[in-house]
């Protein structure tokens, strides 16, 4: 287990699980919609598993550069698995289905739109854009 650098309260294995020195407990990981795993941190901070498994014990991200993994499973977040790959990794590219799921989650008034960004590992700005756009289409229709 490695100290994972600027964030010196947590820990992580090999293996991919975190540990915070602070809690003295495991931390629960959550997946996106893509499969793609994270944390929570202090302050609701969310940081993806692969990405703190390299730089603990590789290196700091570069610049423009994405965790890859080597089997293609995004669930799979061992050492041996990763790498940083030389191409970043398409982000918030949702089909159109997403989109509409996104809006009915919304309308049931169970998430937030942080919870939805989370969920498809998109920025909150994302979520709000496609929120308002079916607004506006909804009001247009019904103005029709």
């Amino acid at each position: 287990m490695r100290q994972i650098p600027e964030q010196l309260e947590y820990s992580v294995t090999k293996l991919g699980r975190v540990w915070s020195r602070e809690d003295q407990k495991w931390l629960v990981p959550y997946e996106t919609e893509g499969r793609r795993k994270y944390v929570v941190l202090h302050d609701n901070m969310r940081e993806h598993v692969d990405c703190l498994v390299l730089q603990a014990f590789i290196s700091p991200q570069p610049d423009g550069v994405e965790p890859k993994h080597l089997n293609d499973n995004q669930d799979d977040c061992r050492l041996k698995n990763l790498q940083w790959g030389n191409e970043p990794r398409p982000k918030g590219k949702l089909m159109e289905r997403d989109k509409q799921a996104i809006v009915e989650k919304f309308a049931t008034g169970q998430f937030a739109q942080q919870s939805l960004a989370i969920m498809y590992d998109v920025s909150g700005t994302t979520i709000n854009h496609i929120i308002k756009e079916r607004m506006v289409k909804t009001w247009q229709k019904k103005e029709d």
